[in-house]
């Protein structure tokens, strides 16, 4: 039994090297300006709902000169051919891909791209050192082309990391979350 245990948490261990593991309270405390990553992905991409989440949340805008605050743009297509999907792009830099591939009214997020994140309470945006981030202990990777990212994970989900990608300097020029087909 010892053996069998051994080996598995050597196998977890290695399948989640490279990644910055949060537990599960961690992550869904994730928050993309005011609004907790958890309920964006809860919203179903449903207009209104995502509208009260995410148009009147007013700290969204405060590192944006945008002159409309409050607009986003909604793409709607795929329905025709059974592959429905729903972008919403808002003027403060997020951007969220939902689609529903088993074209069950199920919608879920296949890419969020973000100029703010909201990580155990410290607030971090594009150009901001990844050192900020002093709350958590993280891991910076070197993909290939010596490109720097943090991959954080779910303990329980691998599959479907937010990457904060880092430049020569280890200052934050992307962060984006998306699921590994």
């Amino acid at each position: 039994m010892f053996v069998i245990f051994l080996l598995l948490s050597c196998i977890i261990g290695y399948s989640q090297s490279g990644y910055t593991v949060l537990n599960n309270d961690e992550y869904d405390q994730i928050k993309f300006g005011d609004t907790y990553f958890k309920d964006i992905k809860e919203s179903n991409a449903d207009i209104k709902i995502l509208n009260d989440l995410v148009l009147n949340k007013a700290s969204l805008w405060k590192d944006n000169k945008a002159k409309k605050p409050n607009a986003v743009t909604i793409e709607i297509y795929g329905f025709e051919i059974g592959e429905p999907q729903r972008v919403f792009n808002y003027n403060s830099g997020l951007m969220i891909a939902f689609s529903d591939d088993s074209n069950n009214q199920k919608f879920e997020i296949g890419r969020l791209e973000t100029n703010d994140i909201n990580i155990n309470g410290v607030y971090l945006k594009i150009g901001d050192p990844i050192s900020k981030l002093n709350s958590i202990e993280y891991v910076i990777d070197t993909g290939k082309n010596k490109h720097k990212f943090v991959s954080i994970i779910r303990e329980d989900g691998y599959c479907s990391p937010i990457s904060i990608s880092l430049d020569s300097n280890n200052k934050i020029s992307d962060i984006v979350y998306y699921v590994i087909p």
